[in-house]
């Protein structure tokens, strides 16, 4: 008996021994430092798992190579890990976007010998109310002043008022984030976006940052479907009174009540006004249920 014990404990140094090395950098307090893919840190093998701790984490990237991050993202894994604490999630490769936490905390973090799944566990409590978001961009240096913090309506839905002075300049890029760019990190698809128009939006990742084609002073609205399973949508206007239709309870507006017969062109201001009889100018042309900005002359 004591040789076969003996000859498993040997089996086991030997697979620990000849294990894939598994690197980790990230947002956190990392023994390397953050966001280290030249010396990254590095997983402990123990009872053949990845295991490692780490502090403040709120997002990371896991490789089985490092150097420079062209050599570190080639071998990323990684998986959307969600919103709560406890599960074990498979792990996919490639991967190119980070790895989220649920929050902000102290996470014991373990991967399978064979990189099939992550689980992350932590006695952080969550947070207290809803993570306050900013429009973090040019316009402020990218920084989370309140100022430029968003007001939580309830049910998944944001909105931000410009004070007196206060814009985001056409071509200027942005995002709307939390303060650790962990539970939010909302961007475009890479197009300038348009006034009055509903333009979806994506949280998580490394979305493109958010851009509009005219300097804006107004409002903007924001809603998250953060189970995933419907559109995120932000829209735009500079009329600071400007309500959307998908807001519960809100105000009926002039772009709230578009109703396109197919065929026939509907013109509305930059402010989301309808206009019968359009003169020089630039509006938003909705036709057969699709947005478009046009210049009339």
């Amino acid at each position: 008996m004591k040789k076969f014990y003996a000859f498993a404990a040997a089996a086991l140094m030997a697979v620990a021994a000849n294990a894939q090395v598994l690197y980790i950098t990230g947002a956190g307090d990392f023994t390397n430092g953050e966001w280290n893919a030249e010396t990254p840190d590095e997983f402990e093998m123990v009872d053949g798992n990845y295991v490692l701790e780490v502090g403040n984490l709120t997002q990371f990237k896991l490789s089985t190579a490092c150097g420079d991050w062209d050599a570190f993202n080639a071998g990323c894994y990684g998986c959307n890990y969600g919103e709560e604490p406890g599960a074990t999630v498979a792990l996919e490769t490639p991967w190119e976007a980070n790895i989220m936490c649920p929050w902000k905390g102290d996470y014991k973090i373990v991967v399978s010998g064979d990189l099939s799944s992550l689980t992350l566990t932590t006695n952080t409590p969550k947070p207290d109310g809803p993570t306050p978001i900013y429009l973090r961009g040019d316009m402020n240096e990218w920084g989370t002043g309140e100022e430029w913090q968003m007001e939580s309506l309830g049910n998944n839905v944001w909105k931000f008022v410009c004070a007196e002075g206060q814009e985001i300049a056409a071509g200027n890029a942005f995002k709307i984030a939390d303060a650790d760019w962990n539970v939010y990190n909302i961007g475009g698809d890479g197009a300038a976006i348009l006034f009055g128009v509903d333009t979806e939006v994506f949280n998580g990742g490394n979305p493109a940052n958010i851009t509009l084609e005219d300097t804006f002073n107004g409002v903007a609205w924001l809603v998250l479907d953060l189970e995933g399973s419907g559109s995120n949508y932000l829209i735009i206007s500079n009329d600071k009174t400007f309500v959307p239709d998908w807001y519960e309870g809100g105000e009926d507006t002039a772009v709230a009540e578009i109703a396109v017969e197919e065929g026939e062109a509907v013109y509305y201001t930059l402010q989301g006004v309808k206009v019968a009889n359009p003169a020089n100018g630039i509006y938003v042309v909705v036709k057969a249920g699709k947005a478009t900005k046009a210049v009339v002359k």
